[in-house]
């Protein structure tokens, strides 16, 4: 078993690093650092559990996996949250639940922008998840 994840993971590994400049839109494509999952990402994880952004910057999620993941904030462990609750995103949360950052569901070879990094202060680290698989954990340093 452990031997068959390594060669997925390696797999994976080999696919991104081939893939990952046709993996972005050409022309007003996404820049900056990228969160990325792999195959079966809710038993292992993002690939990429932890990254540093510019507070306004860019960010993107890549999924490498055949299902679905997501990366949002996790308000319950930063204790923070998007008190202004602008958008039809904050719909899905209770009234102190509404992340500061989020992405939309990427499936296979997707790649989604990471909204929300406005919201985000400098000198912090935030910290997210899948909604869909919440093993799946990361952290999020913002520089200036």
């Amino acid at each position: 078993m452990v031997r068959r994840a390594l060669a997925v993971v390696l797999f994976v590994g080999l696919f991104w690093t081939s893939a990952s400049a046709s993996a972005r839109p050409a022309a007003g494509g996404y820049q900056g650092p990228v969160i990325v999952s792999g195959a079966v990402g809710q038993f292992y994880g993002y690939l990429t559990p932890a990254m540093v952004v510019q507070r306004s910057g860019e960010l993107t999620y890549a999924n490498f996996d055949i299902v679905q993941h997501d990366v949002v904030q996790d308000v319950k462990v930063d204790g923070v949250f998007n008190k202004k609750r602008k958008g039809k995103w904050c719909k899905g949360f209770g009234k102190t639940e509404c992340p500061l950052f989020w992405s939309a569901r990427a499936g296979l070879a997707e790649t989604v922008p990471v909204q929300g990094l406005q919201n985000l202060e400098a000198g912090q680290i935030y910290s997210f998840y899948c909604t869909l698989h919440p093993g799946m954990k990361g952290k999020l340093a913002v520089t200036d």
